[in-house]
């Protein structure tokens, strides 16, 4: 009940200050690219959580994966945490690989960042951004 009131607080308000304050953001590619994002990502793994959980077998190959995959350790980790006993050193391995593709998709994003206002008024084409992208 927790996670579920805290998924609904933080969703709940994001959603409700983007629709109150719209207009604002235009057509501001980032943010709707936010809202606009497939809830297929989050509902898979909050699904594959939920049916480990009510089949008491926490501990599954699909649950040990997901607790190293980015998108859904957040949910299959902590879940295995409480409801069984992880070892030390899959509790590490799955915060360094969420720490790694945090920092990873922070490079990624700056050196897109940097591309787009390198080329900023010329007609982008493929192999101009991916070599921009490359020396970035």
């Amino acid at each position: 009940m927790a996670g579920l009131l805290q998924i609904v607080a933080v969703f709940g308000s994001a959603i409700l200050f983007y629709s109150m304050n719209k207009e604002y953001w235009g057509d501001n590619y980032i943010i709707a690219s936010i809202f606009d994002m497939p809830a297929q990502l989050f509902v898979a793994g909050f699904m594959v959580v939920v049916f480990s959980f009510t089949s008491g077998e926490v501990d599954n190959l699909l649950m040990k994966v997901c607790s190293f995959v980015p998108f859904t350790s957040s949910m299959a980790m902590f879940t295995r945490i409480a409801m069984s006993t992880v070892p030390w050193y899959e509790i590490l391995i799955s915060i360094v690989i969420l720490i790694g593709s945090v920092a990873g998709v922070g490079v990624v994003s700056a050196k897109i960042y940097r591309v787009g206002v390198l080329l900023y008024g010329t007609t982008p084409k493929i192999g101009s951004i991916l070599k921009a992208v490359w020396k970035a």
